[in-house]
């Protein structure tokens, strides 16, 4: 495994040298990171687990790495290569578990219909291992087929639709932690539909999830903005195939640089569900962030981590 990791971010550090030719000299940048996540286990017991990054880029391509450390080792590793070709964007994530048990390739395009609107075709295709880790290997794949249109008005539209892989909603959820699940087998599972509006000071939006039973899952979202402070206040109300709403959110956002706070409320039918408070501060190249999460019972989740940008 060591020896395949080793070799695959080689290859992906070559692919980011420039091509011959190329007329001029390719920017070099790079960020370093790590991470301290703490989830106490009631009555007595805590699960400690470390996460370091790396990203490299140079001219159009990027290479990026996490590896995820637990007190019995390396629990698993992701390695990410990315090219912006111009005219199609393309992300290679190979996952390690700690052998190998995930390959996700995505690729994005833009195409301008006229002067005030584009129109974005995409598309994921995932070959991910079902069996327990470093077992026999039991391989499944999913695709998702995934088209937008904008407007410079602010308008849009976005369909996602997957075949072989479920929770396609984590695909539009801004949570890098979040992903597609695989299925064993290649059918069509859901499909997510998106539209909305966005400007400057203000955001709204809604989501439909649907199966081939019917609607499973809604979301509608809103936004407020303001620049000076530099400042958001918005909600959203989630539905999960039920006769009432699932959950709603407050979102308080703001900047007062170097520092920013962002705060989620969670709410159900009961009333109080959870409270998550992050800060943020960054300042010479230099970002320190936590990220609290507690309800009634106490904290539910410490997540503290720095990242070096060169």
């Amino acid at each position: 495994m060591n020896r395949l990791f080793i070799t695959l971010v080689v290859a992906g550090v070559i692919g980011l040298l420039p091509m011959q030719g190329a007329g001029r000299e390719a920017e070099f940048t790079g960020s370093l990171g790590m991470e301290f996540s703490f989830t106490p286990l009631p009555p007595a017991d805590v699960v400690i687990s470390s996460d370091i990054t790396l990203g490299l880029r140079l001219g159009q391509g990027e290479v990026s790495s996490r590896t995820r450390l637990t007190w019995d080792g390396i629990e698993a590793a992701w390695l990410t290569l990315m090219w912006d070709l111009n005219i199609v964007q393309l992300s290679n994530t190979m996952r390690f578990d700690p052998c190998f048990s995930r390959y996700q390739l995505q690729a994005s395009s833009r195409w301008g219909i006229c002067e005030w609107a584009s129109f974005d075709v995409g598309g994921l295709l995932l070959l991910e291992d079902l069996a327990d880790p470093c077992e026999p290997s039991e391989y499944t794949v999913g695709l998702v087929l995934d088209l937008g249109f904008k407007m410079d008005y602010g308008y849009w539209l976005r369909s996602l639709t997957g075949f072989g892989v479920w929770d396609l909603y984590t695909l539009v959820d801004d949570d890098p932690r979040t992903d597609v699940v695989a299925v064993p087998q290649l059918r069509f599972e859901e499909q997510l539909l998106g539209m909305g509006f966005r400007s400057p000071c203000f955001s709204a939006d809604s989501w439909l999830l649907f199966t081939d039973l019917g609607v499973l899952w809604a979301r509608l979202g809103t936004a407020y903005r303001w620049s000076q402070p530099e400042l958001e206040v918005g909600s959203t109300l989630t539905w999960a195939a039920g006769p009432t709403f699932d959950s709603a959110e407050l979102i308080v956002s703001g900047t007062l640089a170097p520092v920013t706070v962002r705060s989620v409320t969670t709410f159900d039918l009961s009333g109080f569900l959870m409270q998550e408070i992050d800060v943020e501060v960054a300042f010479s190249g230099i970002t320190i962030y936590s990220e609290t999460l507690f309800d009634f019972s106490g904290l539910l989740q410490q997540v503290v981590g720095f990242e070096l940008r060169f």
